[in-house]
């Protein structure tokens, strides 16, 4: 990017160029819940009185308890075996340490990294050096004066990775062993896809059409869901599906005093503090947001058929008279707004989609829409 314009003025001053990105970003994409909160409360889009606590549909979603979770202590074959997984990338966060670097002397930092990585878990502290990232701008397509046609890459230190797969292991067993994940998400699990969730949706949409039933489908996007994820309502979440003790500590530890900054061609920002959001380019970052919508297919199976992948939301409407089928959908269409109000999450309704009565010959356009949408949150 030699040239960018700053205030309406072209300016090639990297320095002045890596600020306005840092700005831009945290102003933006840190912030995002923040302006979108305002935006939806100004539009009124749903009363602030019906405001529902997040907590109180897990309650209802959930009956039973969950057990807590027990963070069992590392060892050095796991950490290596996490070091001989990682792939051999030349990208590397702000302390210049490359996937080949860490290879190449694993065999003689692998002690001292079981030993911290222990005392992470034994301790509930993430250690601080960890949560620094770099944003690298990559362009995406427009007049490449203007930021906002590129993306930002975070890259985190490469000993995050192992740190974090650590967790990931011990998270993720936890909730596979007590079925916390709920059936109707595909998205960042294991032996799951887009595929699966396409078979899903397209098969459930033939069934009720082989019965002669009027079907619906109710299509969303999330306004950047990954960075509008709260902190605290996270952290309630997690404790109230067994995530507690030194556990929660972890975590709360993990999320919260993260920091960033712009590189350009050796230029950087100032540091600034992360507001919202689960941690981009992390490997918990993903996990973290299941955790965050678990409950949402629950909220509303009851009255349709929730197929979620990541941050993309389907729903599929059925009824066989017409009235209650279009009251069944305006109540369907509530109460999803009702959840990600009361969630701090917003749809996207630039990219909203609704087919009525939907036949087969709609179902191609379906496929390809849902592709679109599961293939950009993969991005």
């Amino acid at each position: 990017m030699p040239v960018m314009e700053i205030e309406g003025k072209l300016t090639t001053h990297r320095q002045t160029i890596a600020e306005k990105f840092n700005n831009y970003y945290n102003n933006y994409y840190i912030s995002v819940a923040d302006n979108i909160i305002n935006k939806n409360q100004t539009k009124n889009a749903i009363d602030n009185s019906n405001k529902k606590d997040p907590l109180s549909y897990l309650y209802s979603a959930f009956q039973q308890s969950f057990a807590s979770i027990k963070l069992k202590n590392t060892t050095t074959g796991e950490i290596e075996k996490i070091i001989k997984k990682l792939k051999h990338k030349n990208s590397c966060g702000y302390d210049k340490v490359t996937t080949k670097i860490l290879k190449t002397v694993s065999p003689f930092i692998v002690s001292p990294l079981t030993h911290i990585c222990n005392r992470m878990l034994t301790t509930g502290t993430f250690p601080d050096r960890l949560k620094y990232s770099e944003i690298k701008p990559v362009y995406k397509k427009g007049d490449k004066t203007q930021i906002t046609n590129y993306r930002p890459i975070s890259l985190l230190p490469v000993f995050s990775k192992i740190f974090e797969k650590v967790l990931y292991k011990r998270l993720y067993n936890h909730l596979s062993s007590n079925n916390i994940l709920v059936k109707e998400q595909f998205g960042f699990r294991c032996n799951t896809s887009t595929e699966m969730a396409i078979y899903t949706l397209i098969n459930n949409i033939l069934l009720f059409l082989n019965t002669k039933t009027l079907v619906g489908g109710l299509f969303y996007d999330l306004q950047k869901a990954f960075d509008c994820v709260n902190y605290e309502i996270l952290l309630s979440k997690m404790k109230f599906y067994g995530i507690t003790g030194v556990a929660s500590k972890l975590m709360e530890s993990y999320v919260r005093n993260r920091y960033q900054r712009v590189v350009i061609n050796d230029y950087f920002s100032t540091w600034k503090k992360v507001q919202h959001g689960v941690p981009q380019g992390s490997v918990l970052g993903p996990l973290l947001f299941l955790i965050y919508i678990n409950d949402l297919s629950k909220s509303i199976s009851d009255k349709s058929i929730p197929i979620l992948f990541a941050d993309d939301t389907s729903f599929i409407i059925t009824n066989y008279d017409d009235s209650e089928f279009r009251h069944k959908v305006n109540e369907v269409f509530n109460k999803i707004n009702k959840w990600f109000h009361s969630n701090l999450l917003m749809l996207n309704y630039d990219k909203k989609y609704f087919f009525c009565n939907l036949q087969r010959k709609q179902i191609k356009k379906i496929i390809c829409k849902y592709c679109i949408a599961t293939k950009q949150s993969q991005l």
